[in-house]
């Protein structure tokens, strides 16, 4: 029997106080590389962030004697696989919870591999992009066995770029053979690379009518709106499978919502969660407006790092450009002594500025009401 339980913080202040444990799935560290893709449409209807982005493609043009690819770029979330674990854990501690946290990074388990090599108990997991006819969609992996994780990894990958579908049958048979293994479909209603209402359902009902059988879960994802997280129980239901939740964290705020069990392992959760049981909560944070979060992600991502493992103290070290001429660089290696050209130091300092503490009421009341949740 499918049971998915959904609960919002700000409405049952006391529904966490009713478990022993809290589990956070679904965060990124600076093992992953999101792409840059999405600069150029975001940029047009902003006149200072256009200027800025066209100022930087022409003197890359200048330099390298072609285009400025987007595509080819990429920025890392800024916090470390031990600082992310933190994040998530603490916030979970708050609510005299017992934290069970699973980190994703996209198609890499290096940080969740590193935090099971110190503790012997963090699961080994991964956001894998799953490429398909017209577009692609994200499974959260969850849980691989220590012994298998890498070979596992590899075979995700190796479809990635095969695109054999009878691989592709093979690796979900094998994952969904493993009873610790935890296989979500992560926000499923979110046409990420805009391929269009259409294109996206058609690719859902196809990919779902072959591989129904090999999915555990459907994400509520804590960084997508409620108007789009409000489809997915329908979806669930038609497949008979769970909810469970997602927060997909980029940045240095925790995920927005979680699972609670009385479960004290993650092999335990699993159980669970594929016997068709999931109890999830939004936090007060997540009915913020999206946009107004967004923004301070966004100001995270553009803060200083100091004490960044891998000396990529500022943020224009973790915005990188794959350049057929010089290979992988980051952005400040095309700067002048490595400092940002005017326009970017203005957009940068501009955007800093609505991120003050003063400022930040009068910024989240201009991103519009809270999201109203629940229906």
């Amino acid at each position: 029997m499918i049971s998915s339980t959904l609960s919002f913080e700000w409405r049952s202040r006391n529904r966490a106080q009713l478990f022993e444990t809290g589990v956070s799935l679904h965060g990124h560290t600076y093992h992953s590389r999101e792409l840059l893709g999405f600069i150029p449409r975001i940029s047009k209807p902003i006149p200072g962030l256009r200027t800025a982005v066209q100022y930087q493609a022409d003197r890359y043009k200048r330099l390298n004697g072609q285009d400025l690819n987007f595509n080819r770029g990429f920025w890392t979330p800024p916090l470390s696989p031990r600082q992310a674990f933190k994040v998530e854990s603490k916030q979970l501690m708050d609510r005299e919870l017992r934290p069970l946290v699973s980190l994703t990074d996209h198609n890499e388990i290096e940080a969740s591999s590193s935090l099971r090599a110190q503790d012997g108990v963090s699961p080994i997991s991964v956001e894998w992009t799953v490429p398909l006819t017209g577009s692609f969609i994200h499974l959260g992996i969850h849980n691989l066995p220590p012994n298998r994780a890498q070979t596992l990894h590899e075979a995700m990958q190796h479809y990635r770029t095969s695109l054999d579908l009878e691989f592709l049958d093979d690796v979900l048979i094998g994952l969904d053979s493993i009873p610790e293994v935890l296989i979500v479909f992560n926000h499923p209603m979110w046409d990420e690379p805009k391929a269009g209402a259409a294109v996206h359902q058609k690719m859902i009902v196809d990919f779902l009518d072959r591989y129904q059988r090999r999915i555990h879960a459907f994400e509520l994802n804590g960084l997508r709106p409620w108007n789009e997280n409000r489809l997915v129980p329908a979806l669930a239901e038609q497949y008979a499978k769970p909810l469970i939740s997602g927060g997909d964290r980029h940045a240095s705020e925790p995920n927005s919502c979680i699972n609670l069990t009385g479960k004290c392992s993650f092999s335990e959760f699993v159980d669970e969660v594929r016997s068709g049981h999931s109890e999830i909560l939004f936090l007060n944070h997540y009915r913020t407006p999206l946009g107004a979060r967004l923004m301070q992600n966004m100001l995270d991502v553009m803060g200083d790092q100091p004490d960044h493992e891998r000396g990529w103290v500022r943020w224009s070290d973790r915005v990188f450009f794959d350049c057929p001429m010089h290979g992988v660089r980051s952005m400040s290696s095309y700067w002048n002594k490595g400092k940002p050209p005017h326009l970017v130091k203005a957009f940068v300092g501009m955007t800093r500025l609505l991120g003050h503490q003063r400022l930040r009421p009068a910024v989240s009341l201009a991103f519009g009401s809270p999201q109203e949740c629940g229906s």
